[in-house]
């Protein structure tokens, strides 16, 4: 009954594959990843939703990481979404 968010944008990935197992019931999980990585989310969702979130990156390396987020939703919902990695980002104060 509540959520949580997990950024794996400063992750190093050591395997060529990662899996994330998540259970979520009444509540969500929302978890950030680099946009330089492959997500395959792969859910059980009963009176909820698993899936991607936003936009997704338009190439992807083909040798880069692959996380795959499963798990079981009960009236709650995993979502993944891209963004940049922390030290990629700008804050329009640099000159």
């Amino acid at each position: 009954m509540g959520g949580v968010e997990l950024d794996l944008r400063e992750a190093r990935f050591t395997h060529r594959e990662t899996t994330i197992w998540l259970g979520a019931v009444m509540g969500g999980v929302g978890i950030i990843v680099p946009d330089d990585i492959q997500v395959r989310v792969h859910g059980l969702p009963i009176m909820g939703g698993f899936g991607i979130e936003g936009d997704t990156p338009s190439v992807v390396d083909p040798g880069a990481p692959i996380v795959h987020i499963r798990g079981v939703a009960l009236m709650g919902g995993a979502g993944a979404s891209y963004r940049a990695r922390k030290h990629q980002e700008h804050d329009g104060d640099e000159e």
